[in-house]
This record gives C-alpha cells, structure tokens and sequence, in this order.
C-alpha cells in the first residue's frame, strides 16, 4: 500500500557541513525491492560530492535500510557524482557512477542491491562521437542521472552528458544514449558500452561538438532520462539551456545509434531533471515528473524548480493527456513503477524548504499512477 506521507530518506543540515544530498536515483529490483540512492555533498557545489548513499526498502517504502555509503578508494579522486540504477530481470542491480566527471565506474549487487561489488571502470564505452562516428574530445563527462533501464533482450541503456566549455564548466554540452550489450558467459567484463551519436543543440562548432553557447531555443541538451515503447524502441526525454523553456522528447530504435525528436511546448521545464518510467517492457502507459513554471502572476522567475507535476502519456508520448502535481517545492526527481496489476508508484526527489529555495533534502513518497483527481494546488 502507498505510504500515506512523505518520508525524508536523506536529511540536510541546516548549518554548514556535511551532509548536503542531492541528484536522487530510484529504481524496483525484480525481487520487489527500492533502491535509493544520491549523492553525498559537503556544500551546495557539484564538485564537493564526496560519496554516494543508497538505501534499501523490501515493503514498498515503509521502512528503509541504514545509509550504505559508496566511495571510490582510488588515490586523486575528488567527486563521486550521479548515480544511476539499473534493475535486470534476472536479479541482479547495477550502479552506475562517475568521479571527478571523467570517469564512469559500473558496481554490481548478485543480492538485491543489499551490497555491491568493487569499482570496474567502464569509461571507455562513453564516447562524443563527431558527425561521421569520430571520438570527440570533451573536458566533462556525467552518466545520467536517475536510473536506465533493461530491454527484454538484455541490452541496457541509460543516458550520459558531456561537456566542453573548460575543466570545471558544465556548459556546452551535449548528451548520448548509451547502451550496453550482453558479452559471453566466458567472457570478461560481462558487457560491451557504446554511445550512440550525440544529441546536440543549436550551439555546434565545425567539428561537430558543443561550441560556446548563443542566444537560441534550443541550447546544450544535457540531463536526459530513457523509458521503453516496445522490444525495440525507447522514449528519450532531455534538458537543455535554450531560451524556450520546455523538454525535447524523441525516440531512439534498436540499435540505439540516433536519437531523433523535437522540442514540445506542452512540456514546459525550467531546465532541471526529470524522470521517465513505464511498466513493463511494452507499456500502455508512460509518465513523466518534472518540475514545471510557477503558474501566471507569481513573483517566482520562470526558471523556478516548483510545481513537481507527474504527467500519463497513453499513446507513447505523443500526447500527455492527464497530469496531477504532487509537489509544490521540489528539485530534480527519479520515478519507479510496479507492475501495472499492482497500481502503485514511487517518487524519489529534492524539495524545499518552506518559503526558502533551499534544499531540505532528498523525500521519497508513495502514489498510485491513476489517481489522478486526487492532487496538491500549485500556488506558485
């Protein structure tokens, strides 16, 4: 059964110190259980993440595990930064993560994600491919975050970004699928990553990589979230830093080389992560959270992060048709779906502090996806 309340997994201080959570991953292992996880700050800044923190819940969020923190015990590393989950049908759940945006490192739990295996570097399947397939340089490199997904034939997919505006600067960027293929059982590592070719806005030098940005509506996609249409076919939903305020959503077929879609104006965004989830491998139904623009008259500016709004699409995003929102402060969110015979739904995300843009935290609550009348008033 839902949770009747919000429950705070991963408080902040209030003072000064660690910890400081934020970028929530969320995902339900095929044995039934959640996974949460995020980020282990000492302040506000992106490259202060120091860990990761992942809890576990086996009665739908009723009660969790203590914090499991997760280093990378390697000399020179300085972050440990977006966590993404991956849940496979056969039990077994990968953490995917990167350090000091360049590295990503792939960790593996045989237990239903109770614990993980030690870091295997898998960077080299993260690739800015140029116009003809060519490796690009970047200066930055992030997988996800939130969690990806696996399709029935195995292949795994989450989305990934990648910068080159300078050593420590998020911006130009531009984001990827990326997709992981079973290798033989004899074989070591157990799977094969590969990007795809690079979504990229209006901002591309000659090269055919992310150049410095100009005004424009479609500017440096980034933060990018993935869902399943059929065997053989995803949804890919995207953030990006263009004047025109709203999502690019588009598809991606098997082999999940390209990435083609457009903008959509009835996805407005104030350019802050969201989250795609579906149940099941060929889904009726698809939704979608995010945060969306304070409604007309506020005093808020429209890049504002509130009015968490979770959204149904049932015709494989063409249309999102009904909407409920469930939050009215909020941050970036991570969405996790049971089985559509169950009705139930789980929502991981950042929220505010009363009267404050301050994060409090990383909140989980439970819904249930079809009980859309029921809804908070956005009064922002």
């Amino acid at each position: 059964m839902p949770q009747p309340n919000p429950l705070c997994l991963f408080p902040n201080l209030k003072e000064t110190g660690r910890p400081y959570h934020r970028i929530p991953a969320l995902v339900r292992t095929a044995a039934g259980s959640l996974l949460a996880a995020c980020e282990l700050r000492s302040d506000t800044g992106d490259w202060s993440a120091y860990a990761l923190s992942l809890r576990r819940s086996t009665d739908g969020g009723r009660s969790w595990s203590a914090p499991l923190q997760i280093t990378v015990p390697l000399p020179g590393v300085r972050t440990v930064n977006n966590p993404v989950l991956i849940a496979c049908q056969n039990g077994q759940v990968l953490l995917i993560h990167g350090s000091d945006y360049r590295c990503v490192w792939l960790r593996l739990s045989q237990d239903d994600g109770r614990s993980f295996g030690a870091p295997q570097e898998i960077t080299d399947g993260f690739q800015l491919l140029g116009t003809h397939g060519q490796p690009l340089p970047y200066d930055l490199l992030a997988p996800g975050p939130g969690h990806g997904i696996e399709m029935p034939d195995g292949t795994l997919l989450l989305t990934a970004w990648f910068a080159c505006g300078g050593p420590l600067d998020h911006f130009p960027s531009a984001t990827a699928l990326i997709r992981a293929t079973k290798n033989d059982l004899c074989e070591a590592p157990p799977w094969t990553w590969q990007s795809s070719r690079p979504l990229l806005g209006d901002n591309v030098d000659p090269d055919g990589r992310p150049a410095r940005e100009q005004p424009a509506g479609w500017l440096s996609p980034n933060e990018a979230c993935v869902a399943p249409l059929s065997p053989t076919r995803v949804l890919i939903n995207v953030r990006h830093r263009g004047s025109r305020l709203m999502r690019w959503q588009g598809c991606s077929s098997c082999p999940y080389d390209s990435l083609t879609g457009e903008l959509r104006p009835d996805l407005p965004d104030p350019a802050c992560f969201g989250s795609l989830a579906a149940a099941g491998d060929t889904p009726s139904s698809l939704y979608f959270v995010n945060c969306q623009h304070p409604t007309p008259g506020s005093a808020l500016p429209p890049q504002a992060r509130v009015n968490l709004r979770l959204q149904r699409s049932d015709d494989a995003g063409k249309t999102w048709h009904q909407s409920r929102t469930l939050v009215p402060r909020a941050g970036y969110a991570d969405l996790a779906l049971a089985p559509s015979d169950s009705g139930c739904g789980w929502l991981l995300y950042e929220a505010q502090e009363e009267d404050s843009d301050r994060l409090s935290g990383i909140w989980f609550q439970s819904f249930r996806p079809d009980d859309f009348p029921s809804s908070v008033s956005e009064v922002f």
